[in-house]
């Protein structure tokens, strides 16, 4: 079984060699010509990323004051029926009782309405940026005549490889600017 086995890979390997010799390169080393792009610093030093950024941070800000707001609600609702149990009627506790579901019921929704939002907005807006760099750094190499661009945290050495990373980062900046900030798809509504 072992032989079979040592068989079967060394002539799958002999396979994939003479294969591999039949084949001629696409492009030959010499007409190889590479750039580097770090998408980390175009995230971030993009202008439009930081206003995407601070977008988000505002929606969570808001989302936050809700939730206190309804949290206090319930804290209020509770402290009612703690120090009134006594002088309370049956009625004014049931009441407050399902006025304090209801709240809490309220209290849910909007985190998870939160939750959700803030899902979408960000799915959209990572969708948004890969698609326009993509098409920026497409854009840059035929420009540069570059063949082949690399991630630059990714390359430990290149002498003499340009990095499109600042002009990919301006581009995506001006891309907004110039046409007016392109905005990812409205949240869906509760």
């Amino acid at each position: 079984m072992k032989t079979r086995s040592l068989l079967t890979i060394a002539g799958l390997t002999f396979l994939c060699v003479s294969l591999s010799a039949l084949v001629p390169p696409v492009i030959g080393a010499a007409d190889l010509k590479a750039a580097t792009v770090n998408l980390k610093d175009v995230y971030t030093n993009s202008v439009y990323v930081k206003a995407a950024g601070q977008k988000f941070d505002k929606m969570r800000i808001d989302a936050s004051a809700r939730i206190r707001g309804i949290s206090e609600e319930i804290k209020g609702i509770r402290t009612k029926l703690a120090t009134g149990k006594d002088s309370l009627k049956k009625e004014e506790v049931e009441n407050l009782q399902k006025q304090l579901q209801a709240t809490s019921e309220k209290l849910s929704n909007e985190r998870e309405a939160f939750r959700v939002k803030m899902g979408f907005q960000t799915k959209s807006l990572r969708n948004s940026f890969r698609i326009q760099i993509r098409q920026i750094i497409n854009a840059k190499a035929k420009e540069k005549g570059v063949n082949l661009v690399l991630h630059g945290e990714s390359v430990l050495y290149s002498e003499g490889m340009p990095d499109l990373t600042q002009e990919v980062t301006k581009a995506l900046d001006a891309s907004q600017t110039s046409a007016g900030p392109k905005k990812p798809p409205p949240a869906p509504k509760k």
